[in-house]
């Protein structure tokens, strides 16, 4: 058989061309490094965790390693194997039907809060034959799912907790995860500003270790190493710390914070959802059971009984309604301003109860533990709405004031009448007055307008509480709790004005002892006010028993704390 010499030319050239081809890619691809990061799961796969110095210590061994690798490359055990001691890695390719072992070296590595896994010095078979042209097979078969990515562990909760060290021994890989403090500030910053006031107050009641430190957290809003710890200590168990963290969270917030990091382990947004609305059903139960105790507390501490303003308790003494509020902020309860502002309280016959806001359409009605929700239009239908205008003060130049003095002088048949006070809304009145020359008496007076025309309810009146009873629609905030000061002002003897006439001539105030010119004058504590019959107001100061000090109503009321009850109203 003849030779083409052309041809075994042409063939020896290629094989040439090839050879040196190949040399080509052998030196590039065998010294190159083909890197993939062991990224997050959902997959625990340490073997052992404890904590050292303030840090997570998660210890994987040899079989955990192979097991990760085989599982995420979609290989048997028996086709994958790393060997940690010897530092090397083997896989059984398929390449055209054809078994191809190949084996490399690696090293694991710390990057950017990743692991990386690199590997070089790729051979084939028994041999450790360098072939380089099995690189890219061996790459493709390693990295088959995702890409270059080997899926580890969740290494870190919400980003708060950071990979600080990797190290290799010849039967494990240790990893040492740490607190990372500013992106634990930025994840309670969240919380600190959309957290629920009702839960945190019902964290504040119970002696739960977890409550405890989340309602100092909040208190303080200052990361301290109880929290670290506890952080750490929770990521190895139950993560109920976290739970009860993330339950102080408005509902959009707990799905956006979830959406933004899907690496929450063992954590479901619904069952945060569920426990938070558990917990602050449980609180509201609380704030109503509060709320009810502090005002049987407050009445019961009282020396007089508390009043009724239409429907709401009224403490006459400190001429106010008192509210679920005002005993939120004087008893320091953990109620919620939002739910006490929400709330109001009731009192009648039968005792007191809350009634609260929940929507445009429905109250709650609370009453020692048992409530009851109804419709707008059945509370106002059961329970008596009572509205009140605005209170006034009118001066002696008021059309109303002009109104009931003669109400009242028409009353005692005099043409005469002195206000001491006097209070009126747009259909009550009250009036504390004297009348006639005998102005040492005084009146209590309730009145009613009707028709524009104002009549008297009750003159004279002596039991107010009787009279608040018995007259549940008038607004009982127009008489003054001063009022109680009535029985202490001291009936001036006509000896004892006569000596005041005296006085006032010797300080040359008068220009004549004529009693006439005394138009007024009453007598509290160490306080004589006095009023002449040219208008002309003084206040006497009394020492011992005897006229001391004598100042205009100016002068005084600018020094002293002279008895509203002895003064006539401007």
């Amino acid at each position: 058989m003849k030779v083409n010499k052309k041809f075994i030319y042409g063939i020896s050239i290629f094989i040439g061309i090839l050879i040196i081809g190949l040399m080509g890619v052998f030196w590039y691809t065998y010294s190159s490094i083909f890197i993939f990061t062991f990224e997050r799961s959902n997959a625990i796969v340490y073997d052992q965790i404890e904590v050292i110095n303030e840090e997570i210590e998660l210890t994987i061994n040899n079989e955990t390693i192979n097991n990760i690798f085989a599982t995420n490359i979609n290989h048997y055990k028996e086709d994958f194997y790393i060997n940690l001691k010897e530092r090397y890695i083997k896989i059984n390719v398929d390449y055209k039907g054809v078994t191809i072992p190949l084996k490399a070296t690696f090293t694991i590595n710390l990057h950017n809060d990743n692991i990386e896994f690199i590997y070089n010095n790729l051979k084939w078979g028994k041999w450790r034959l360098p072939i380089p042209l099995f690189q890219e097979l061996f790459t493709r078969h390693i990295s088959n799912v995702g890409g270059n990515k080997i899926y580890l562990d969740n290494l870190t909760e919400i980003d708060v907790l950071e990979l600080r060290r990797i190290k290799l021994y010849e039967e494990d890989v240790k990893l040492s995860i740490g607190i990372n403090e500013k992106k634990l500030e930025d994840f309670l910053r969240i919380l600190f500003d959309n957290y629920n006031k009702e839960i945190l107050a019902f964290y504040s009641q119970y002696e739960n270790e977890n409550y405890q430190l989340i309602y100092g957290l909040f208190s303080e809003k200052q990361i301290d190493d109880a929290i670290i710890n506890v952080l750490i200590m929770d990521y190895m168990e139950d993560k109920e710390f976290l739970k009860d963290l993330l339950v102080l969270l408005d509902d959009e917030v707990i799905n956006d914070l979830f959406i933004e990091n899907p690496y929450l382990l063992s954590i479901d947004a619904e069952e945060i959802s569920a426990k938070k609305a558990l917990l602050q059903a449980k609180q509201e139960m609380n704030s109503f059971q509060l709320l009810l105790e502090s005002i049987i507390k407050y009445d019961a501490n009282k020396a007089n009984k508390l009043f009724v303003l239409g429907n709401n308790p009224y403490d006459f003494e400190r001429d106010m309604v008192i509210t679920p509020l005002l005993l939120v902020e004087s008893y320091k309860l953990p109620v919620t301003e939002e739910f006490a502002s929400k709330a109001e309280y009731f009192y009648d016959e039968e005792g007191f109860y809350i009634i609260y806001f929940l929507n445009a359409n429905q109250y709650v009605i609370y009453k020692e533990g048992v409530y009851e929700i109804i419709s707008i239009e059945e509370f106002e239908e059961v329970y008596n709405q009572y509205t009140f205008g605005k209170k006034q003060l009118p001066n002696k130049k008021h059309m109303g004031r002009k109104e009931i003095e003669t109400v009242v002088m028409d009353y005692y048949g005099t043409d005469r009448v002195f206000t001491r006070y006097l209070a009126i809304d747009n259909q009550y009145a009250f009036i504390l007055a004297s009348y006639g020359v005998n102005y040492q008496n005084i009146v209590p007076i309730a009145l009613e307008k009707d028709n524009n025309t104002w009549h008297i309810i009750q003159a004279n009146i002596t039991d107010f509480y009787e009279f608040n009873e018995l007259n549940r629609g008038y607004n009982i905030s127009l008489i003054p709790g001063h009022i109680k000061d009535k029985d202490r002002i001291i009936p001036l003897s006509f000896n004892d004005r006569t000596k005041i006439v005296e006085d006032l001539y010797e300080r040359e105030i008068i220009s004549n002892k004529s009693f006439s010119q005394l138009l007024y004058a009453s007598y509290m504590n160490k306080f004589i006010f006095i009023k002449l019959l040219d208008g002309r107001e003084f206040v006497y100061t009394v020492s011992f028993g005897f006229l001391d000090k004598i100042y205009t109503l100016e002068e005084a009321l600018g020094s002293y704390r002279v008895p509203k009850i002895i003064m006539i109203q401007e």
